[in-house]
């Protein structure tokens, strides 16, 4: 009997529909039926999976609860949420099995970002199969997205030594230890997640870490692959790898990748801050101002760039436009002590004992030692 493909359309649809429960036989149609499925499903990748996965080991097709269960799985696995649901709904009225439903209808929330109702189907699924390792997939996943990052350790921790095969699930485990501030932990599971799948996003997040653990060679190492691994480059890679290259005062380094950084997005200013500053610390005082001056472009309100171009005006001697800009950056920032000491110290080299005076109390007051053995 042959059957054209889009009857064959017909007939899956009418499965994930109305008819799911009233199609004769499989046995009277399996000779084409397996040629209509990859037909049906030629556009995905996985097209010989999906017809596999309808199949018993000998080729005919499955019927009654395991059909509908593997059809359903296929629906959830390429994201078909309406027919996934109506199926659920059909399976669970025909076989009256609420529990075996439980892991699918926490597949489906989760697709649906409905992560509360993932986290509660994920429970009950596995209260009902404790051995059935997605239900703790769903559930840790749904604690990861809701932030709930100590549930997501204290479950990872009853099956942290079975592998799964998915580097986003262990990025995600790495990223709930980050954000308990375990960063050792972290670290581990970044690499098993780099294991599995080499994303230039991991060796950024891993970056990240050695830098704010203060090991910045390490820290270089990873943006320099995540660098080289990106296929669109990413201003913020450039960025990240010229501040750890700050960090070890390799400055000539530093700079031409924070102009990298500049070159694919001239909007970030942190670029020019921290570009600035480097060349402060080079002497440079007039390019840095020149630099400091986009970063102000591009973030009005930023004391701290306000205070050190005040710093390089006074060391300039060009003390009004230090005076002016130390105090734009006390007006942003008034409880830092430091811009009060600063202007304090421009104040002292124009004799103005009274305004010098009056910033070293200021400054000493809000905790900045040695403004207080300046006063007087």
């Amino acid at each position: 009997m042959f059957i054209s493909i889009l009857k064959m359309k017909k007939i899956i649809l009418g499965i994930l529909i109305s008819q799911l429960y009233f199609l004769p036989a499989f046995s009277d149609i399996e000779k084409d039926m397996r040629e209509n499925c990859l037909d049906y499903f030629n556009k995905t990748s996985r097209v010989n999976e999906l017809c596999n996965s309808l199949q018993n080991k000998d080729g005919s097709f499955k019927k009654g609860l395991d059909y509908d269960i593997s059809l359903l799985e296929i629906l959830l696995g390429e994201n078909i949420i309406d027919e996934a649901s109506l199926s659920i709904e059909k399976i669970e009225k025909k076989y009256n099995n609420s529990e075996k439903l439980y892991i699918y209808k926490a597949w489906l929330s989760f697709i649906k970002k409905e992560y509360s109702k993932t986290e509660e189907y994920s429970i009950k699924a596995s209260n009902y199969d404790s051995t059935d390792l997605k239900s703790y997939y769903f559930l840790i996943n749904s604690y990861y997205f809701q932030k709930k990052y100590f549930e997501v350790i204290s479950t990872y921790s009853k099956i942290s030594n079975i592998k799964i095969n998915n580097d986003l699930y262990y990025y995600r485990i790495a990223h709930s230890y980050f954000n308990l501030d375990q960063k050792t932990e972290a670290i581990e599971n970044l690499k098993k997640a780099i294991e599995i799948k080499e994303d230039h996003s991991y060796y950024y997040f891993l970056g990240v870490i050695y830098r704010n653990l203060n090991k910045f060679k390490e820290s270089s190492e990873y943006f320099e692959k995540a660098v080289k691994l990106n296929p669109e480059q990413n201003y913020l890679y450039y960025y990240s790898l010229a501040v750890s290259y700050k960090c070890m005062k390799e400055h000539k380094k530093a700079i031409e990748l924070f102009n990298k950084s500049i070159e694919l997005n001239p909007n970030y200013p942190e670029n020019y801050e921290k570009l600035g500053y480097i060349y402060f610390l080079e002497n440079n005082y007039d390019k840095a101002i020149e630099i400091l001056d986009k970063a102000i472009e591009y973030k009005t309100e930023s004391p701290d760039v306000y205070s050190l171009i005040g710093v390089l005006y006074r060391t300039k001697g060009k003390f009004d436009l230090a005076i002016i800009t130390l105090s734009k950056a006390i007006n942003l920032s008034p409880k830092n002590a430091s811009y009060y000491y600063f202007l304090a110290e421009t104040y002292s080299l124009l004799n103005n004992k009274k305004m010098a005076d009056e910033n070293y109390i200021k400054s000493c007051t809000l905790g900045f030692k040695d403004a207080c053995n300046k006063n007087g």
